[in-house]
C-alpha cells in the first residue's frame, strides 16, 4: 500500500467558543506553523490577519468497513486536530490530519464521504459533529473536502475511486465505478509546478508528491499550500452553508417572518464578503490552482440555491406584508366609519333639538368637528396610498 497523508477539511461555524488552548505560535506544532506562515507568504486581502489557528487534542478515530449493517469497526488511526477560526464572522475550518496512514486509503476516503467520521475519548464514542459541539462550541454545518498526498501514483482505476471518496473494496456495492466524468479528472493534472501531479474532483483533492520520503515537516510546505487553498474554500462554503440553513429555517416557521430578519439575515452574510474576493493569492500560479479547484467543488450550485431562497424569502415577506397592510386598513376603515357617524350623529342630534347655527356658535363643537373630519380624510387618503402601494 502507498502512504498517505489525509487532511479533512470539515466547514463549521460557532456562536461562542470554548475550552480553546492558548495560541502561542512559539510553542506551536509543524502543521500550525507552516499553515500560518503559508497565509502570510500567499494571501493578499485584508482577512488574512483575521485568521487564527489553533491546536487541539489529537483525535483516535475508529475505522470500519461500510457493510449496510453490522458495520464493524477494524481498526483506528490517530490525527491532528487544527482548527482556523475568522472570530470577525464567526467561521470555522475544522482540519484533522492524518500522517502516513498505510492501510487501504480508499476504505477511510469513503467513511468521510459518507460523513461517519467517530472520535474515541477514554474508551467512549460518539460522532465528530457531537464532538466538536460538545467540547468547543463548534457547529458543523456542510460535508467535508478531502486533500490526499500519496508518494506513488495511484493506478488511473484507483484515482477515480479517490476521487469518488468511495471504497474499491465495497461490501455494500459490489461494483466498479465507470463515471466517463472521473475518468476524464482521473486523467487531468492540474498541477502548476513540477514537484506534483494534481487530480481533482467535486470533493477531493489528490496529489502525487515527488518529495514525498522527505521527513513530514519537510513536505507539509507544498501539502499546506494546497490544504489553505481548501481552507478559504471551506470558510466560503461554511459562511453560505449557515445562512442557508438560517433561512430555510425561516420559510419552515414563517411565523415570525419580518423583514428586519430578513435583514439581520443579510447583513450577516455581507460581513463574508471579503472571503469571496475575485483575487485572493499574492501569485498567479496560485491563483489559478484556486480558481480550477473552486470551480471543481461547484460552489456556484450552492450560492444559486442561497439566491433562490433569498428571492422566495422576499416574496414571503412581501405577502406578508401586504396581508398586514390589509388588516391594517380595514381597522382604519373602520375607525374611520365611527367617526363619520359620530359627527353625523352629534349633527343631526343638534339640529333636531336646537338649530344649526347654535351648534356651530360654540367654538369648542366646531373645532372638535373639523378635526374629526380631517382626521377622516387623513386616514381615507393614507388608505388609498396603502391600496396604491401593495398593487
Amino acid at each position: 500500500m502507498p502512504k498517505s497523508d489525509v487532511f479533512m477539511l470539515v466547514p463549521a461555524h460557532y456562536e461562542t467558543l470554548v475550552n480553546l488552548p492558548e495560541n502561542n505560535i512559539i510553542t506551536a506544532n509543524a502543521f500550525q506553523k507552516t499553515m500560518t506562515d503559508v497565509t502570510a507568504y500567499e494571501l493578499v486581502g485584508r482577512f488574512c490577519k483575521d485568521i487564527v489557528r489553533y491546536q487541539l487534542e489529537d483525535l483516535t478515530l475508529p475505522i470500519r468497513d461500510d457493510a449496510l449493517s453490522d458495520s464493524t469497526f477494524i481498526g483506528e488511526v490517530k490525527a491532528q486536530c487544527l482548527i482556523s477560526v475568522i472570530k470577525t464572522i464567526n467561521l470555522v475550518s475544522v482540519c484533522l490530519y492524518i500522517n502516513e496512514y498505510e492501510d487501504n486509503i480508499t476504505v477511510l476516503l469513503d467513511q468521510i464521504s459518507r460523513e461517519d467520521i467517530q472520535v474515541k475519548k477514554d474508551n467512549h464514542i460518539q460522532s465528530l459533529d457531537l464532538y466538536l459541539e460538545e467540547a468547543y462550541g463548534i457547529i458543523k454545518n456542510g460535508e467535508a473536502k478531502i486533500c490526499l498526498t500519496q508518494n506513488t501514483k495511484a493506478s488511473h482505476k484507483n484515482r477515480m475511486y479517490y476521487l469518488a471518496a468511495e471504497s474499491n473494496c465495497s461490501e455494500a456495492l459490489q461494483a466498479t465505478i465507470t463515471s466517463k466524468k472521473l475518468s476524464r479528472y482521473a486523467n487531468q493534472n492540474l498541477a502548476v509546478y513540477d514537484f506534483s501531479e494534481i487530480y481533482v474532483s467535486g470533493s477531493v483533492v489528490y496529489q502525487v508528491y515527488a518529495d514525498y520520503d522527505k521527513k513530514p515537516e519537510d513536505r507539509l510546505y507544498h501539502e499546506s499550500l494546497l490544504v489553505f487553498i481548501l481552507e478559504l474554500l471551506v470558510f466560503q462554503l461554511a459562511a453560505i452553508n449557515r445562512t442557508n440553513k438560517q433561512v430555510e429555517n425561516v420559510l419552515k416557521t414563517q411565523k415570525q417572518l419580518k423583514i428586519q430578519k430578513v435583514k439581520a439575515l443579510l447583513s450577516e452574510y455581507a460581513r463574508t464578503m471579503a472571503l469571496w474576493e475575485a483575487k485572493l493569492f499574492r501569485y498567479p500560479n496560485t491563483q489559478n490552482i484556486y480558481d480550477q479547484i473552486r470551480s471543481r467543488f461547484d460552489l456556484k450550485m450552492i450560492q444559486d440555491t442561497f439566491r433562490y431562497n433569498h428571492q422566495h424569502l422576499h416574496e414571503l415577506v412581501h405577502v406578508r406584508n401586504v396581508h398586514n397592510s390589509l388588516i391594517e386598513s380595514k381597522i382604519l376603515f373602520f375607525i374611520a366609519i365611527v367617526l363619520f357617524s359620530k359627527e353625523v350623529y352629534q349633527l343631526a342630534l343638534t339640529i333636531h333639538q336646537r338649530s344649526f347655527t347654535e351648534y356651530f356658535s360654540k367654538p369648542f363643537a366646531w373645532v372638535t368637528s373639523i378635526s374629526s373630519l380631517l382626521i377622516i380624510v387623513v386616514i381615507l387618503l393614507y388608505l388609498k396610498r396603502r391600496d396604491t402601494e401593495t398593487t
